[in-house]
């Protein structure tokens, strides 16, 4: 080797040596999207990106909600309607995690949730608001993270045009409700107290025979609500009941007529839930009526005790009082004109039509007596006896035990008891239907120092009630009562 290239060789070496000493490489570049304020926005669905966070960076701003991140990058999306929404995150880093907020700026973002890798969230996007989602991990790793978004597509039946067919009842359907949208013009139900729905699935029902039908919500972990109508079109529906969960809905449904069920939520709720129709239990037809042993002088309160199971409610009552008189009233009076056995026909018919019947055996018995007269004489004296003659009329078809109570006047007012005589007196003919009692009573000193006595008789029947009592009492004349001599 020459020395003028070893010399040549040897400068050229140093001076490499030199160079690289003095060497610094350049750094990869943090993500476009590192900041808040350059969040980068997914302007349609579905989305789906690979962000290498290795270089990204944490402002101070940043929220630190579930975790510390040491590095995270943002996106932003604004639906211009409402939107079901599911995003998720995918890695093999370590750990990441996905922050989900609502809001307009870094310091005024509302916390909806943060969720781990491969953990889907799903949430309705409403139009008009701002959702932010802050990707990122914690120190110690870096890596690929696969960030989507997607909307929840809208289920089959998701506008009234598309109801599904129920089927047969009885029977069961099953429903999602979760991506449901509401259309124009989609009827609000009565139940909602005029609020709309917040989104709504479609079935429809053509019945096979007429007949009555229970639709029932089962409990499902959110509100739903039901309401059924007929109809052909949104804008010509009749609104037939409506109901939450496990609160029954009665409907008359006539052969061949579409009905169309509309099962919603007020809330924007996610879930799947079921519903069944099934024919109703009959109603039960019940009566109460006051007196229970009536009279012809008595007028008897009727009262409807009927019960739906079905809880439609009751639109009509016939009573046929079985002496050839009628009534619809509710709860109607009635006098019966002569003693008999009757038997109470008595009907209800529910709102869709179902009718429960029942009857009833009555018996008027019309029990009257009367203390027609008492007989005493115009004066007597101290100590000497005297003859009270009471006398009751039996003016009914039934053979009588009477019981007459007889009373004496006393200084001072009122009366004190002397003595009953019970005695059994004939059902009433033309020639024999009066009963004599016979009291005797002798009189005392303290009748004679009162110097007058008046005496009472009430009249009973044993075993049973007087239809009449009015004319059970009578008094007799004043008796004047001298001192002994």
């Amino acid at each position: 080797m020459s020395y003028k290239f070893f010399r040549w060789s040897t400068s050229l070496m140093l001076a490499l040596v030199i160079s690289f000493a003095g060497f610094s490489p350049a750094l990869a570049a943090p993500p476009n999207n590192d900041d808040f304020a350059n969040a980068e926005a997914i302007s349609t669905l579905p989305f789906s990106t690979v962000v290498d966070i290795t270089e990204a960076t944490q402002e101070a701003s940043d929220p630190q909600i579930c975790a510390s991140l040491a590095k995270s990058v943002w996106y932003t999306f604004s639906p211009n309607e409402n939107t079901l929404v599911t995003t998720v995150i995918q890695e093999n880093i370590g750990f990441s995690v996905v922050n989900i907020f609502r809001g307009s700026g870094v310091s005024n973002l509302t916390f909806m949730t943060c969720q781990g890798n491969n953990s889907p969230y799903t949430f309705l996007a409403t139009a008009g608001e701002t959702y932010y989602f802050q990707i990122g991990t914690i120190p110690g790793f870096s890596g690929d993270i696969q960030v989507s978004l997607n909307q929840v597509p809208a289920p089959a039946n998701d506008l009234f045009a598309n109801a599904i067919d129920f089927g047969a009842a009885p029977g069961l359907a099953d429903f999602e409700i979760s991506g449901a949208t509401l259309e124009d013009n989609e009827p609000s139900p009565s139940c909602m107290f005029g609020s709309p729905f917040f989104e709504s699935v479609w079935y429809s029902f053509t019945p096979a025979e007429t007949a009555s039908l229970w639709a029932i919500l089962s409990p499902a972990p959110f509100s739903p609500v039901m309401a059924v109508y007929s109809g052909t079109t949104l804008s010509t529906l009749t609104e037939l009941g409506c109901g939450g969960s496990n609160q029954l809905i009665t409907l008359h449904v006539e052969s061949g007529q579409t009905y169309y069920f509309q099962i919603g939520s007020f809330f924007p709720e996610l879930g799947k839930g079921s519903f069944q129709l099934t024919f109703p239990q009959p109603p039960i037809a019940g009566m109460f009526f006051f007196p229970s042993n009536p009279s012809v002088f008595d007028t008897l309160q009727f009262f409807d005790q009927s019960f739906d199971p079905g809880q439609a409610g009751f639109q009509s009552f016939t009573w046929d009082f079985g002496d050839g008189t009628t009534s619809t009233e509710t709860n109607p009076n009635h006098k019966y004109a002569a003693d008999g056995d009757y038997t109470i026909e008595h009907s209800a018919t529910t709102t869709d039509g179902r009718i429960a019947s029942t009857s009833q055996a009555i018996q008027v018995r019309t029990h009257d007596v009367s203390a027609t007269k008492i007989e005493t004489s115009n004066s007597s004296r101290e100590g000497k006896n005297e003859t009270i003659t009471v006398t009751v009329t039996n003016s009914t078809a039934y053979t009588e035990s009477v019981r007459v109570d007889l009373y004496k006047s006393v200084a001072g007012g009122g009366y004190e008891f002397i003595g009953t005589i019970t005695q059994t007196i004939p059902a009433s003919t033309k020639n024999d239907k009066d009963v004599k009692f016979i009291f005797q009573h002798r009189f005392t000193s303290s009748d004679a120092a009162v110097g007058k006595v008046v005496f009472r008789v009430v009249v009973g029947i044993e075993n049973s009630n007087d239809a009449f009592p009015q004319d059970n009492e009578r008094t007799s004349q004043v008796i004047q009562v001298k001192t002994k001599k």
